[in-house]
């Protein structure tokens, strides 16, 4: 083993450890990040292999990628939303629960749909006096 492949071995378990409480969390960095670097550090090894020397390095650097392609995962099949929390979780920071049926009718009776007016897109279009709603 070269000098260069235990440096580069070591670094990579250095980033190894460092992705454990990501992954422990199950809150890592987006889908796309999780992929492109995966795929970036599976690029690297087999530049390593085919160098011919850097078997600990190559062997780190899977290690590493395979934590990348777990992070992924989580990612892909994460019931999270946009601000990474379950609607579990909202309710219990806020004391609620989600409503059921009886109470979105109620709801729907007293306030009108929720849902915006149907429409090719759904959406209203601003125009100088206020919203103008499409016929």
């Amino acid at each position: 083993m070269t000098w260069q492949s235990f440096v580069l071995g070591a670094v990579a378990i250095c980033f190894s450890l460092a992705l454990v409480p990501a992954v422990m969390r199950r809150q890592g960095p987006p889908l796309s990040s999780c992929v492109v670097t995966a795929l970036g550090m599976m690029t690297i090894i087999v530049c390593y292999i085919t160098l011919g020397h850097l078997w600990f390095a190559s062997a780190t650097l899977a290690l590493n990628a395979s934590i990348w392609w777990v992070l992924a995962w989580q990612e892909f099949t994460s019931p999270r939303g946009l601000a990474g929390e379950v609607m579990r979780d909202v309710h219990r920071r806020h004391g609620s629960r989600p409503a059921n049926a009886a109470e979105l009718e109620d709801f729907a009776r007293q306030y009108g749909p929720s849902l915006p007016s149907p429409g090719p897109t759904g959406l209203e279009k601003i125009g100088p006096g206020g919203p103008v709603t499409r016929d």
